[in-house]
């Protein structure tokens, strides 16, 4: 049976991905080991897969995620489920994605756009595209966040807009806590817990766990320091 279209793109970024060491882990996601603690994850999705529509623009997700802020979301109980087996569960578009990039936003002189009648060699030449985008521009951004004190100055003073918002405020206590800045975790535990009380309507209640959890976890490491 002949592939869709839409397939013949997937198997052709796939392949590409994986000769520049990627490695697919969810779907439409990507991983690479940027060092011992940091991933570069990202996703190569095509728009309105699921309909009817003749043509498919793809879209390039770029993250940074440091493994160990991942895992002390989900210790500590974060309101979200992962989505991917072990050892990759983690690895998703929007669940522990700590530095966040569209690619396409950088590169609008690119064509991404294919349609179902495209010839063999124009799928390889916007998959090259892809790939090159994430080569060229992603891992050098991502490598860019590849220790704990660069995460914090991005989640501090976040230069892009997708970073805006309530994963900053949860995100950023983690980060200093697991930096061994205890104070001010404690102070951005704070902040976060008022800004979703001032929330309309207000989400407390969906994160009452995880600030429980991270309120008890700070006090035990202030007094081991003790």
């Amino acid at each position: 049976m002949a592939l869709s279209w839409r397939k013949q793109i997937d198997n052709a970024i796939c392949s590409k991905m994986e000769a520049q060491g990627f490695k697919l882990v969810d779907f439409f996601v990507y991983m690479k080991d940027l060092s011992p603690d940091v991933d570069m994850v990202v996703q190569l999705k095509q728009g309105s897969r699921y309909s009817a529509v003749a043509f498919t623009d793809i879209y390039i997700n770029m993250g940074v995620m440091h493994k160990e802020l991942a895992e002390l979301e989900a210790v500590l109980n974060m309101p979200q489920e992962p989505t991917s087996p072990p050892p990759h569960w983690w690895h998703t578009v929007e669940q522990s994605w700590l530095i966040h990039r569209n690619l396409n936003s950088l590169i609008p002189e690119w064509s991404l756009r294919l349609t179902r009648h495209c010839r063999e060699d124009e799928i390889e030449k916007v998959t090259d595209a892809v790939v090159e985008i994430v080569v060229d521009i992603g891992l050098p951004l991502a490598r860019r966040f590849d220790n704990t004190h660069s995460i914090i100055q991005e989640l501090e003073s976040p230069s892009d807009p997708q970073m805006r918002g309530q994963c900053i405020y949860f995100k950023l206590p983690l980060a200093y806590m697991l930096a061994g800045q205890l104070d001010k975790a404690q102070q951005s535990l704070m902040d976060f817990e008022r800004k979703l009380r001032e929330e309309d309507p207000p989400k407390h209640k969906y994160f009452k766990t995880f600030e429980k959890n991270l309120s008890v976890e700070l006090a035990r490491r202030k007094a081991d320091l003790s």
